[in-house]
Parts: C-alpha cells; sequence; structure tokens
C-alpha cells in the first residue's frame, strides 16, 4: 500500500510525538481535536501503517481532512410550541409602528421613558390597591363600614402585602400573556424576551420579584425612594433597568391613541374625585 493510498483509509491508527516521545494510537478524529485544541502543531511528526517514515502533521493533514466524514448537523431549532410567542404585525415593527427600538443613546428620551415606566407600574399599584380594598371592604361588616367611614383611620399594614400579591398575580399572568399589564396597556408599554417571544410564567414571576425588590423597595419609604432612584439612573442612562438585563428582557415604547388617552383620562378624574372627597371629609 503506497502513502497516498493508505491516506484514503478513514479507519488508520495514528500514532504521534509530543516532546520528541510516541503517543497513540489514535483515529483521524481524534487526531484532528489534538491539533484544534493546539496539543499538536504542524510540526509534530506522525506516523500510520503503510508509511515509510514519520512525517509532519501539516504534510499528511490535508489528506486527513479531505477523507473525513462529514458529520450530519442537525437543523434549526423550531420555536418552542410551549413558548407564547410575540404578535410581529406592523403593530409592533418598525418602521410602519408606534413601537420603536427598545433602547437609545439619548438620555433624555431615556428618561421620558423611565417616567413612563414609572406611572404604568403606579397605575397597576393603584388597580391592585382598588381592587384589594373592595374585596376587605366587602368582608367587613356593616357596623365595621360605617366605623372605617365615619372615622377613617390608615389601612392596616397586612393590606400593603396582599396588594403587592394581588399587584404581582396580575402582572405576572398578564406580562406572561401579552406582555403588558393594565398600566402598560395604557401607556403604550410592551415586555418582550430578546427572542421576540412572550415571557414564561417563570420569567414573569422572577421579573416581579426582581421589581418588587431592587425597583419598588416593597413600596416602604425611605426604601421605595432610593430604589426608585437608582432605577431611573440607570434606565436612563442605559435605556434598560436592572431585571431587563438579567432576563434578556425588551421594553417596547408605543404612542398612546385616542381610546389610551380615553382610559388615562378617566383613571385620572376617578383619582382626583377621590381625593377632593377625602380632602372635603
Amino acid at each position: 500500500m503506497t502513502d497516498s493510498q493508505q491516506q484514503l483509509s478513514p479507519e488508520l491508527d495514528w500514532y504521534y510525538t509530543v516532546k520528541g516521545e510516541q503517543t497513540g494510537p489514535v483515529n483521524e478524529a481524534e487526531l484532528l481535536d489534538l491539533y484544534n485544541k493546539q496539543v499538536l502543531c504542524d510540526s509534530d511528526l506522525v506516523w500510520s501503517e503503510g508509511m515509510k517514515s514519520w512525517k509532519e502533521l501539516g504534510e499528511v493533514l490535508p489528506k486527513i481532512m479531505r477523507v473525513m466524514p462529514v458529520k450530519p448537523q442537525p437543523p434549526q431549532v423550531p420555536a418552542n410550541p410551549n413558548m407564547n410567542q410575540a404578535e410581529t404585525s406592523d403593530e409592533y415593527v418598525l418602521p410602519n409602528s408606534p413601537f420603536d427600538t427598545p433602547k437609545t443613546r439619548d438620555i433624555e428620551d431615556n428618561a421620558k421613558r423611565a417616567w413612563r415606566r414609572f406611572l404604568a407600574r403606579m397605575i397597576d399599584f393603584v388597580f391592585a390597591s382598588f381592587v384589594t380594598s373592595f374585596i376587605w371592604v366587602s368582608m367587613l361588616s356593616d357596623d365595621a363600614i360605617v366605623a372605617v367611614v365615619e372615622t377613617p383611620q390608615n389601612p392596616p399594614a397586612f393590606l400593603l402585602a396582599i396588594v403587592l400579591v394581588v399587584m404581582g398575580i396580575i402582572e405576572v399572568f398578564a406580562i406572561h400573556k401579552k406582555g403588558m399589564t393594565a398600566g402598560k396597556w395604557i401607556l403604550r408599554i410592551r415586555v418582550v424576551h430578546a427572542d421576540n417571544r412572550f415571557l414564561s410564567l417563570a420569567e414573569s414571576f422572577k421579573r416581579y420579584l426582581y421589581v418588587l425588590v431592587r425597583g419598588m423597595g416593597f413600596m416602604l419609604f425611605p426604601l421605595f425612594a432610593i430604589f426608585f432612584a437608582l432605577s431611573f439612573v440607570e434606565v436612563a442612562q442605559t435605556g434598560s433597568a436592572l431585571w431587563d438585563k438579567r432576563l434578556n428582557c425588551e421594553v417596547q415604547h408605543g404612542q398612546m391613541q385616542a381610546k389610551h388617552l380615553a382610559v388615562a383620562t378617566a383613571i385620572g378624574a376617578f383619582i382626583a374625585l377621590s381625593l377632593l372627597a377625602l380632602i372635603g371629609d
């Protein structure tokens, strides 16, 4: 068998030298792996059955690579059917969409987005507070309700914890299903994964925990003010918050349309009237 004939056999065993010492045998795939890992270099000597003498690896390597069978590569992994894919209609795609890229280099523009995100969260907090208060009041007796109305007192401490739990349940499922809560819908904000899908339930839950601790400070003063300031600066400077980066999220912003403005106006009017009623009492 000649040197060229033996090189075409893909089953040959190869011996090689490392620092002058003979090592082996290995097959072609293992020999190439050693070369790719830089254990061997072109000047290292190799030998296989049928060769008259040792040769440099760089001399025989092209022949080995020509006869090596090509390993089949798996096709592209399809989208996980269990993941809720984000819509890709014109509503969410530039340039026809009011939604734009999640990050910009303009600090002033990012600051406006930070305020927008803060207001959306406050709307969600007010909504959760209203739902929780309604449930709490409905559980009171008539005498207890009359006592609360006649002598208003600060709500019990446990009520804040319940509000945050209710807010979390609503947000986790809303972000998972549609990428937006009620507040985000009004202000045209959508949260999606960088893979253009909505977050899983686990990701949505982790995101809310990040927001609850790092963004809201459990709504306890002064933690709330401190963490809000830190998050505001971070979004203004980088275009994204800590929880966006940790979970590889993108926060998209769009233009408010007539229906969103109408709902926002109604909510604002309701809050204003409620505050006037409290002041009047």
